[in-house]
């Protein structure tokens, strides 16, 4: 997930402004990690994650027809207002990173089934935003106990 930010003025009348965002979704490269950085450490002395997160390709390839895409959809939105696009940001950070133990039906392809059980451990599993993909839209968090409750009943042997 990444975002674009722009902001809008109304010319020609009372000075005001708009705030627009746009997110759009983005795919991990195979090349992203998860690990521990032992030079980061909590009040215990543990390692701290550290993510690295990598585009992939195709990703790449659409960036700048996408960009082009949101900026001329914010620039519809002033003009129809009499207005005018004055500053644009782009994010470069994840909102809402997911990932890190992708679900899927190939143990070589991904670490756990839909209901987050591993491949490797029959008796382990991972539940919540790990097992997507991606993150796919922001404020997920109704998918993530969505997927943490379906997991809980397998856990539960119900399933």
């Amino acid at each position: 997930m990444s975002r674009l930010s722009a902001t809008t003025c109304a010319c020609g009348r009372a000075p005001r402004a708009a705030r627009v965002r746009a997110y759009y979704d983005v795919h991990p490269s195979a090349d992203s990690t998860l690990t521990l950085d032992p030079s980061k450490k909590n009040r215990w002395g543990d390692p701290l994650p550290q993510i690295r997160h990598a585009l992939d390709e195709a990703t790449k390839g659409r960036a700048a027809a996408t960009k082009a895409h949101i900026l001329g959809m914010f620039n519809q939105l002033a003009k129809a207002n009499n207005g005018r696009t004055f500053n644009v940001s782009e994010g470069s950070y994840l909102d809402h990173p997911a990932g890190g133990c992708r679900m899927g039906k190939d143990p070589a392809a991904s670490v756990c089934d839909s209901y987050g059980r591993t491949h490797d451990h029959e008796n382990l599993f991972v539940s919540g935003s790990p097992t997507l993909p991606t993150g796919g839209c922001t404020n997920a968090t109704l998918t993530f106990v969505a997927l943490t409750l379906r997991g809980a009943s397998a856990v539960a042997g119900t399933i």
